[in-house]
């Protein structure tokens, strides 16, 4: 059994996405549509999506448009052997206020709003297990902040603090699933910028609460910066706590050039219809400076990140299953290109007892358990260069083979997730 986990490498997403120039007019036709009506609170959105139009089709991603989203769900807890290769529990969840049992990926993303006189909005809900675990939704379109850009959002950014649930915010160079930078639990990127809601504020507004309530307060607890593999912490300069309730939205906006970061909030907007942040006391909440970050435009990443929730507060009253509302998220800044997405299916091997899918593949010393796996109908018109990206939790080198050539390893050894 040792043996085995120390060749072995568990694969827990692949994608495969490549710039195109044809691909870049058809995308940006539909979204300056799009944006005549919708704006996500922003003057000039180069990014927005109110969630009113759910993809019609259950994909990897759940009900967001696969088009404009991917999603990757990352599991620290493997065990190879035992066959749990990124494996997620089914979760309880509100249906916006509807409770429900059983929900594993890919419906653990799912749209309700207009049943209950709201807005169409997407949830997402996650189990841990007493596991370090986190999903994260990345929008395809790159956001550029070489000048001042802002990225606004609506969620009910609750949390319970650093050993419950909260939510976090990445930006990334690279399309790259999953970012993290944690010490102890995950390190995998290269370049990238994390902010984390996770301060629970007790003592400023915020008091311990059961089941999915949290501190009823929220700060912004610290920012993690990635530059060239040199993790470090940026520091903090405002902690302001804004108030938080399940389902009702806060609306938050992240203004962010590479030297400089501001955090504005408000309180919840306990009219699901509201769309005036500025009536709920919005103000600035969190700033950072001397940022010196190594790129101007990358990746937005949204992520629901959960450790062993049950243990916080020391009351064991919090719940371990938490969903997140998510509506009216979007960007400022110039348009750019949205490369096309190409992904292998997750695994989904469901276990006896139906509570517990598998999403990841095994790969051995002699390749994939499960090999090939395809990414099937992969358009190449127009196409300048290509990315691949996937999951991995492995401490050596990953060779990779496309279309029969060689067989290519990695510059670096990966760990957790790599971009070769």
């Amino acid at each position: 059994m040792r043996l085995r986990w120390l060749i072995g490498t568990v694969v827990l997403a692949s994608t495969l996405a490549y710039t195109s120039s044809h691909q870049t007019d058809a995308l940006l036709g539909g979204v300056a549509n799009a944006q005549s009506v919708a704006t996500c609170n922003l003057s000039r959105p180069a990014f927005c999506d109110t969630f009113d139009n759910p993809f019609p089709t259950i994909s990897r991603t759940g009900q967001l448009n696969p088009t404009r989203w991917s999603v990757a769900h990352v599991n620290t807890g493997v065990n190879a052997d035992q066959g749990q290769i990124n494996t997620w529990t089914a979760s309880d969840a509100m249906h916006c206020k509807t409770p429900v049992t059983g929900v594993l990926p890919p419906n653990d993303y799912f749209m309700c709003g207009p049943e209950f006189g709201e807005s169409m909005h997407f949830m997402e809900a996650l189990n841990d297990d007493s596991a370090y675990i986190y999903n994260s939704e990345m929008i395809l379109q790159p956001f550029d902040f070489s000048q001042t850009g802002t990225i606004a959002f609506d969620v009910d950014a609750k949390n319970s603090g650093s050993h419950g649930w909260w939510i976090e915010v990445w930006i990334t160079p690279d399309p790259v699933p999953g970012p993290h930078n944690d010490v102890g639990h995950i390190q995998n990127l290269q370049n990238g910028l994390g902010l984390f809601f996770q301060d629970d504020c007790l003592g400023r507004g915020g008091t311990p609460q059961s089941g999915e309530n949290g501190s009823g307060a929220t700060g912004m607890a610290r920012i993690e910066l990635s530059k060239n593999g040199v993790n470090s912490s940026a520091s903090v300069s405002e902690r302001t706590c804004f108030g938080t309730m399940p389902d009702m939205k806060n609306h938050i906006e992240i203004r962010l050039n590479q030297n400089h970061l501001e955090v504005w909030a408000s309180d919840p907007m306990m009219d699901p219809n509201m769309q005036v942040p500025g009536a709920n006391n919005f103000r600035l909440v969190s700033t950072a400076d001397n940022l010196g970050l190594p790129f101007s435009r990358g990746f937005v990443h949204f992520q629901d990140s959960h450790y062993d929730a049950e243990k916080a507060f020391g009351c064991n009253c919090v719940s371990d299953a938490v969903t997140y509302h998510w509506d009216n998220i979007g960007f400022d800044g110039p348009v750019l290109p949205a490369p096309a997405k190409f992904s292998i299916p997750d695994a989904l091997a469901l276990s006896s007892d139906g509570r517990h899918v598998s999403l990841g593949y095994v790969v051995t010393a002699d390749g994939l358990q499960k090999s090939p796996l395809m990414f099937n109908n992969v358009a190449l018109d127009g196409a300048m260069r290509a990315t691949l990206t996937l999951d991995a939790y492995f401490d050596k080198s990953l060779g990779y083979r496309l279309n029969g050539g060689a067989c290519t390893p990695s510059a670096v050894p990966i760990r957790a997730v790599g971009t070769v």
